[in-house]
């Protein structure tokens, strides 16, 4: 099982519909089981899950399960107060219960609201920064088999952020083609690194999202600019002692999230991209 946590604290990078561009196409085309973590209090992805596609109507399964699981307290936000409570080896709970299946090889950990408060309701945060750490553990001790977990990271960097950028095989970066987005990345990746030390030991990768194409996998002047600018930013990285990796593949401009969001189809036209991103992805997983 491979863990990765797509992150970014610049708002409209385009994150979440990554994520779930990603997960789809790994469950639906490459036939892998893969788990959906909305790690994010503002529920973007979660929501797009809840609303059928195309009709602006509530996903009735999901809407009960979710409602029997809240009133129960089985949601996310309610497991990371429970491991708060106790001793880290007695942190015993079924991942089951706390999963939506959308599909045979596709399952999601919502959000809810509780998420949002939870940073400010944890009082013993040393404690929970491992709790995602445990997590993992507990669901690759599972027979839930998953060949991947994406995480959908929220856009601000607090103790519940850590929990998972220090948990996981690789943080993914999605970077837009604009000079703000690329000024602010040095920034962002060194922050990080200092914040969390172990990142600078594991898989910290950057690739272009919403990138501007003429064709097919044709980059614009503009956004072929961009990314030798992002290759730059390695380069500076990479003599500091922080390896990270910059890939040429890229996700287009435009994705249309309701093609993306409940139905078991997988739109053709992105297949290509998706291909090349996830076939880097887990090779360089497997050099581990």
């Amino acid at each position: 099982m491979k863990s990765i946590a797509l992150v970014n604290f610049k708002g409209g990078a385009g994150k979440t519909t990554a994520t779930l561009l990603l997960a789809k196409y790994a469950a639906i085309r490459m036939n892998k089981k893969v788990l959906l973590v909305d790690f994010d209090s503002q529920m973007n992805l979660t929501l797009a899950i809840e609303m059928e596609e195309n009709k602006g109507q509530l996903n009735k399964d999901f809407e009960n399960w979710s409602e029997a699981h809240q009133s129960n307290q089985k949601s996310f936000a309610h497991l990371i107060e429970n491991y708060e409570k106790v001793k880290g080896d007695q942190f015993n709970f079924s991942p089951s219960n706390y999963i939506f299946k959308i599909s045979p090889n596709l399952h999601l950990v919502p959000a809810d609201v509780d998420m949002y408060w939870l940073e400010f309701d944890v009082y013993d945060r040393e404690k929970v920064k491992n709790s995602i750490k445990n997590f993992l553990i507990k669901l690759n001790q599972s027979n839930l088999k998953y060949d991947y977990v994406f995480f959908d990271c929220p856009a601000n960097f607090n103790d519940l952020s850590y929990s998972v950028l220090s948990a996981v095989d690789m943080v993914l970066v999605p970077v837009n083609p604009d000079v703000l987005a690329n000024k602010a990345l040095n920034l962002f990746i060194d922050g990080l690194v200092r914040r969390i030390k172990s990142l600078s030991q594991s898989k910290i990768s950057i690739f272009m999202n919403k990138a501007k194409i003429i064709r097919d996998f044709y980059l614009t002047k503009e956004s072929k600019f961009y990314l030798n600018d992002i290759k730059g930013v390695k380069a500076n990285l990479d003599k500091i002692g922080t390896k990270v990796n910059v890939f040429d593949c890229f996700l287009p401009e435009g994705i249309d999230l309701q093609k993306i969001m409940v139905n078991q189809s997988f739109p053709v036209e992105y297949d290509e991209y998706c291909k090349c991103l996830l076939t880097n992805i887990q090779k360089l997983l497997e050099e581990e």
